[in-house]
């Protein structure tokens, strides 16, 4: 994984959902120099950010959450 990752440094990642695999993909990812944005259908008041820096995180919330970005080197979302 180490290898990988340095390929993507300075890279837009789109983190789908702030769940509990959500929440530890962002947290495995900020360290990383990344521009990380995290789309959640909730409203961002509903969202459990513990143990996230959400300084240097684009977050886009609500109904229309999912119309809110493009052009992303890596998408997570994790699906039931």
């Amino acid at each position: 994984m180490i290898v990988i990752m340095r390929d993507f440094k300075g890279k837009k990642v789109a983190v789908i959902g702030l769940g509990i695999e959500g929440s530890s993909v962002v947290r495995f990812l900020q360290d990383k120099d990344l521009e990380i944005t995290i789309f959640d259908q909730k409203e961002e008041k509903d969202l459990d950010f513990k143990g996230i820096d959400k300084r240097n995180l684009k977050v886009i919330c609500g109904e229309k959450y999912l119309s809110g970005g493009s052009n992303f080197f890596l998408i997570y979302h994790h699906q039931r």
